[in-house]
Formats: C-alpha cells, structure tokens, sequence
C-alpha cells in the first residue's frame, strides 16, 4: 500500500519522464480505487482464521477498517503530488496497526485456547 501511495504521489512527474508505474497505466483514479482494495485485502486474508475456529483475530483487526477507510476518504480529497506524504504516514501507521491488531488477537486466541 505504501507503494502504492507512493506511486500515485509522483504520477505526474513519472508520465512527464516517460516512467512506466501502474498507477501512470491504470490512472489515478484505478490506483485509488487499488489502494482501498488493498487494504481489504488484508482483512480478507485475516478471515482464513475462521477456517480453523480461530476468530478473536479477525475481531481484533475490524478497528483497522475505520483507519484504513478514513485515510482512503482523505486521500480522495487530495488531488495528488506532496500532499499525499501525509496519506503515506497514515498508512504506515495503519499497517502498523494491523499487525499490532492482528497479533494481539492471535495472543489473545491463544491464552484462551
């Protein structure tokens, strides 16, 4: 996700160079768009602890929905360049949170296992 954040800052500048990123050959919009998905994504992946009974860790990691989400909103309300560094700060932040969400859970799981 970071690169992808990270893509979408230097669209401009990448397509005045002639540098091929995906977000220059999908636009800005599909890279957006990618960047919530991605972030879904990794709830998604979280849910596979439901396939062996496991679901406080899926339950730990729902507050990372509502940070993901809002820095997505804030990051369509930013038309692009150096104002997106804020957006790479909060997902570096949101990542961290995952983990730190994802793991507690899964600690968690396992003392009352």
């Amino acid at each position: 996700m970071l690169l992808t954040v990270n893509n979408l800052r230097d669209i401009e500048g990448d397509r005045a160079s002639g540098k091929i990123t995906l977000a220059v050959c999908l636009g800005a919009e599909f890279t957006r768009t990618g960047y919530l998905l991605l972030g879904l994504l990794g709830i998604v992946f979280a849910m596979s602890f439901f396939l062996v009974g496991k679901y406080i860790p899926v339950i730990a990691t729902a507050p990372y929905l509502v940070f993901h989400i809002c820095t997505y909103l804030k990051m369509k309300r930013i038309p692009g360049g150096k104002e997106l560094n804020v957006i790479l700060e909060k997902t570096a932040t949101n990542i961290f949170l995952f983990g730190f969400f994802l793991s507690a859970g899964c600690l968690i799981q396992m003392t009352i296992a």
